[in-house]
């Protein structure tokens, strides 16, 4: 099985007390295919690698609980035709800095 997952690179601040420490990044994991048939495919990670092995576990899981709910999975997207809006408005700095889309294989 492989869908495309969507990764996107976003800012958050650590705080401490009211003053920011530090800005770091984590990266925001989906699958817009499953997603759009109602499956919470969502994850993230700190780094790259991270981000790639809990895709492939959230893919896993979620092709499992549409097998046992009786979903039906549709045809992965193209790459070049995926949809990159997650449905909601960010803030210029809530944007995600850096986007990726890969193939994740299970």
């Amino acid at each position: 099985m492989q869908y495309p997952a969507v990764f996107y690179y976003e800012w958050y601040s650590v705080r401490k007390w009211c003053f920011v420490k530090k800005r770091k990044f984590l990266i925001h994991a989906c699958f817009p295919d499953l997603i759009a048939v109602g499956l919470p495919a969502s994850t993230g990670g700190k780094n790259r690698k991270i981000a790639v092995e809990r895709a492939k576990d959230i893919l896993l899981i979620m092709s499992e609980i549409a097998e046992e709910k009786g979903i039906e999975l549709p045809p992965p997207t193209p790459l070049e035709e995926l949809n990159l809006d997650r449905g909601f408005d960010l803030e210029e700095d809530e944007k995600p800095f850096r986007i990726e889309i890969e193939n994740i294989s299970i």
